[in-house]
């Protein structure tokens, strides 16, 4: 008999709606050993147990700014999966956020998935969207459905859907605490602490619409960097600005075409945040 794969879903006890619609996804694929993990609410942590796990003058060393409260809480609930995975001595589990849109291919790639987990070296594959990919690197998951494990290019983010084995479990736990920086700083784990790390060409896992709202939350404080010109400023910094980013997107694209970056036409919504997703 097949082990079946361990299944956290992070979720806040209070987000009723989010756990049925979860537990209405999640009861089609019996592969999965499913266990709710409740969710950290930064928003309503004390400041003396906030002050215990996170560590604000690292975070504005690392990213320039401190940590939402929302993002202090989604760091410290993967935080606390990742402890219970070490003391429980899982080989490779799933960490899924409750706000996701699972594939109906998922059953079909749980095994492939597994298989392609090495036991002694941290790696992590992350089933949600990824922005480009090295074509190089392509390694066949399901090739009837066209669906590859390559690795991520440039810059990946969410933490919403993964699998991650022992190993990795081990290092982000005594590296990320007390927390510094947000739980999807993929690149930036990837290269400090050596963690390999995969995505697929075609994901598995996206978004869905829950209780009216599109972002996760625990962490809708979470905040876009908008290059567009300030009121207050000077027409010549806008237009350098402009410049800069001009010539920066010519000599990316160069690399990138000499790398042999594929970029991901499969994404999961447009920027305004309306379009379901094509798996």
């Amino acid at each position: 008999m097949v082990e079946k794969l361990k299944t956290y879903i992070i979720n806040l006890p209070e987000s009723k709606s989010r756990r049925i619609h979860m537990e209405n996804q999640l009861s089609f694929y019996p592969e999965l050993e499913l266990e709710f993990w409740p969710a950290t609410n930064g928003k309503t942590l004390p400041d003396i147990e906030k002050k215990k796990i996170y560590n604000e003058q690292g975070a504005i060393k690392k990213l320039g700014r401190p940590l939402s409260s929302g993002e202090i809480g989604i760091a410290h609930s993967q935080l606390l999966i990742y402890k219970d995975i070490i003391t429980k001595n899982i080989a490779t589990s799933l960490i899924l956020e409750d706000d996701v849109l699972i594939s109906p291919y998922l059953s079909d790639c749980i095994e492939s998935l597994r298989s392609n987990m090495e036991v002694s070296r941290p790696q992590i594959i992350l089933l949600t969207p990824i922005y480009s990919y090295l074509n190089r690197s392509k390694k066949n998951l399901m090739k009837s459905q066209e669906r590859y494990i390559v690795e991520p290019y440039g810059d990946y983010c969410w933490a919403a859907g993964y699998l991650i084995n022992y190993a990795a479990a081990q290092i982000l736990t005594e590296k990320l605490f007390p927390i510094y920086t947000v739980a999807d700083d993929w690149k930036f784990i990837s290269k400090a602490f050596r963690i390999k790390i995969y995505g697929l060409n075609n994901y598995l896992i996206s978004f869905a619409k829950v209780g009216g709202q599109w972002n996760s939350i625990i962490g809708s404080e979470k905040k876009r960097i908008n290059m567009a010109k300030s009121k207050n400023e000077p027409k010549y910094v806008f237009v350098l600005k402009t410049t800069y980013f001009t010539i920066y997107r010519m000599g990316k694209g160069i690399t990138d075409f000499i790398k042999g970056v594929k970029k991901n036409n499969q994404l999961m919504f447009d920027y305004n945040g309306i379009k379901l997703p094509k798996f």
